[in-house]
């Protein structure tokens, strides 16, 4: 099993602080997997995305749990 993260930082919510914002996502990612978050399929793969939000409810990437 392997997990994959790709987060595009050139935004306004990494301006300010890019270690904070960064560490902001990463800690929501961590949280939700602690609780058992859902992972979306995609395709037949079994491969699951989950999409990456930054403060300002913009999608900057995605974490890929390839299984």
């Amino acid at each position: 099993m392997k997990t994959e993260i790709t987060i595009d930082m050139d935004n306004e919510a990494f301006a300010d602080a890019p270690g904070d914002e960064l560490s902001r996502i990463l800690r929501n990612l961590a949280n939700e997997m602690r609780r058992g978050g859902d992972w979306i399929d995609v395709g037949d793969d079994g491969n699951g995305h989950r999409a990456l939000i930054d403060a300002n409810g913009n999608t900057v990437g995605f974490a890929t749990l390839y299984s």
